[in-house]
C-alpha cells in the first residue's frame, strides 16, 4: 500500500510540474502588459541638486532649529572631502552641534 502512496505522489509532483512548464512556456510569447512594464521600470537615478540627499541631512542632524540640516551636512561633507585622511568635523563652528536632548541618561536608557 506505501508503495502505491509513492507511486501516486511521484505522479502527482510530475503532473504538477509539467503544468507550471506549460504555463511558463505559453506565458512566454506573450509580450508583458504596459502595466507590469510600468511597475518594473527602475526609477531614474539622478539627484537635482547636490544637497537634496538624504546622507547630507543625516550628517547635519545635529544642527541648531535656526540652521538647515541638510546644508549643513553638505557643509562637513565638503569640510572633509578638502582635507581627506583626516577623517573628523569640525563640531566647533558655529550651528554644528546645537541639538539638545532634554531628558536625563536614566530617562533615555532603562535598566
Amino acid at each position: 500500500m506505501s508503495k502505491l502512496f509513492g507511486y501516486l505522489v511521484v505522479f502527482a509532483l510530475l503532473a504538477a510540474a509539467i503544468n507550471v512548464s506549460v504555463l511558463v512556456w505559453s506565458g512566454a510569447k506573450d509580450p508583458a502588459s504596459d502595466a507590469f512594464t510600468a511597475y518594473t521600470t527602475p526609477p531614474p537615478d539622478f539627484v537635482a541638486g547636490p544637497t537634496e540627499n538624504g546622507y547630507f541631512m543625516l550628517v547635519g542632524i545635529a544642527a541648531g532649529p535656526n540652521a538647515d540640516p541638510t546644508k549643513t551636512g553638505y557643509d562637513i561633507w565638503r569640510e572633509t572631502e578638502n582635507a581627506r585622511g583626516h577623517y573628523f568635523y569640525d563640531y566647533a563652528e558655529e550651528g554644528r552641534a546645537e541639538l539638545q536632548v532634554p531628558l536625563d541618561l536614566t530617562q533615555m536608557i532603562q535598566a
